[in-house]
């Protein structure tokens, strides 16, 4: 088995959605499969944008936010390795609801919306595994919602950094521009966005 085919099996079998394949079909996936490269705050895709697919995280991280008007950025959610993002309009048929870009260098694999259906349709597990998955993201942007409109700014930070030290062990360092995303909605420089060629 080719090394890059082996590297796609172990980046999908990291993932939630579809951990639980058996071999045949997540190698027939990670064969479909496509890698993308994105540096650091390159978009992915525009809130928008028609759906064509989901992407799982290899490595880095992806932000998913709203952009206004104005220019200021709502972070919505931040995913790492092992996570799939854009997994609503696989479902749905509408277009992605939010713009994600890269936190940091991050890799992705691609991976076409009928052949995600057409695998649910096959193994109802990966259908319930992502409805477990959206029901996780509706809860958090419930608690979103409160903390931007019920909490202080300093409440707001205090829970980011807890949440920060569950998910990642407490040595970590804390970038301002995190730091800005927690305490308010942010605005970021329109010239270091950059479109990923899809």
């Amino acid at each position: 088995m080719p090394r890059m085919i082996k590297d796609k099996i172990s980046a999908l079998r990291r993932t939630q959605l579809f951990g639980e394949l058996e071999e045949p079909e997540i190698r027939a996936l990670a064969e479909r499969a496509v890698e993308r490269r994105l540096a650091r705050d390159e978009i992915l895709f525009v809130a928008g944008d028609e759906a064509r697919g989901l992407y799982v995280i290899v490595n880095g991280a992806l932000r998913a936010f709203r952009e206004g008007v104005d220019g200021r950025e709502q972070v919505i959610h931040v995913e790492r390795e092992g996570a799939t993002i854009a997994e609503l309009p696989v479902f749905d048929d509408k277009p992605y609801p939010s713009t994600v870009a890269a936190e940091e260098e991050t890799a992705v694999l691609y991976l076409d919306k009928n052949d995600v259906k057409s695998l649910c349709l096959k193994h109802p597990q990966i259908a319930m595994a992502a409805l477990k998955m959206l029901a996780g993201r509706l809860r958090k942007c419930a608690e979103l919602v409160e903390a931007l409109s019920l909490r202080e700014v300093d409440q707001r930070m205090a829970r980011w950094l807890m949440a920060e030290a569950r998910a990642r062990g407490r040595r970590r360092t804390i970038s301002t521009e995190q730091c800005a995303c927690v305490a308010t909605a942010w605005e970021t420089e329109p010239s270091r966005k950059r479109r990923h060629p899809l």
